[in-house]
């Protein structure tokens, strides 16, 4: 079964197709089986994740969108 989970979301780098969210040891285990991301309602590939000192970068595929309103967590699956 798919299991979703959400995680608060620190920012977004738009330029960058990146999700920053908090270092939390449980964050790092869930963001680390991560395939895909959904944020405001639209699905993201997960390319690449890197554990940085401020934060865990999560690169996705396609272009971030964003509807003007930053939303306060993705969900991750």
């Amino acid at each position: 079964s798919v299991s979703s989970r959400y995680i608060p979301l620190l920012s977004t780098n738009v330029e960058k197709n990146q999700f920053i969210v908090q270092k939390f040891a449980r964050y790092i285990n869930d963001t680390s089986v991560a395939k895909k991301i959904i944020y405001q309602g639209k699905e993201y590939t997960v390319l690449n994740i890197n554990s940085e000192d401020d934060g865990i970068y999560i690169t996705v595929e396609e272009t971030i969108e964003q509807d003007g309103n930053m939303d306060n967590f993705i969900q991750i699956r």
